[in-house]
């Protein structure tokens, strides 16, 4: 049976993972400089690192929609789908949070990104895009670059161009927005929230509710 997971559990055993992810996507920057014309640099540490963090959005989502939603332990499958339908329903907001990177420039990185329940022609549950709305571009960029890392993308490129910088950043603005969420809603209870704090993103403390 797992623990029950509170604030401190929660610092010790991913946001203080997610501060070191940020720590290694500082390091780069002793080579590539955090600016907007860089954003399409791609290069191996940056595949690591998409990968590494797109994943840990995949765990953090799913031990979120547990929490949320007990009833989402017994679903199979659990996709980008399912567990982003909960956490939209438990975070209304999210499509709209914004961060500032580096104290430069802003990113909405689950921007447009909304799920809905359907019946399927076989009667069945399933789960969708709502019309209008879209993946985010990182976590597409994150399966093309699992999946098919060396199938065409772009004009003479393969997905592998996908990991770069600017794909990177937004995926860890993600997984950002993710835990600090999930924080604020574990701390409800008052007690303050001591652990490391981000070098590279500020959230608007509205915007944790």
């Amino acid at each position: 049976m797992s623990a029950e997971i509170t604030q401190q559990l929660f610092i010790r055993s991913y946001w203080n993972y997610y501060i070191e992810l940020e720590e290694q996507l500082i390091s780069t920057k002793r080579f590539v400089d955090f600016d907007k014309s860089n954003n399409k640099t791609f290069s191996v540490e940056y595949l690591k690192l998409l990968q590494a963090t797109c994943s840990e959005i995949d765990v953090v989502a799913k031990i979120m929609a547990e929490h949320f939603d007990p009833a989402f332990k017994s679903l199979d499958n659990k996709n980008i789908q399912k567990w982003g339908l909960v956490i939209q329903t438990t975070f209304s907001n999210i499509e709209n949070i914004t961060v500032r990177f580096n104290n430069d420039y802003s990113i909405v990185p689950w921007c447009d990104w909304a799920y809905e329940k359907y019946i399927n022609k076989k009667g069945n549950i399933g789960y969708r895009l709502i019309r209008g709305k879209q993946t985010p571009a990182w976590w597409t960029a994150y399966n093309k670059v699992k999946h098919e890392r060396t199938s065409a993308y772009g004009n003479s490129q393969t997905n592998y161009a996908r990991a770069n910088l600017g794909n990177l950043i937004s995926a860890m603005a993600a997984l950002y927005i993710l835990e600090t969420l999930y924080l604020s809603r574990l701390g409800r209870n008052g007690d303050p929230v001591i652990c490391a704090k981000s070098k590279l993103f500020n959230l608007p403390s509205d915007e944790s509710k």
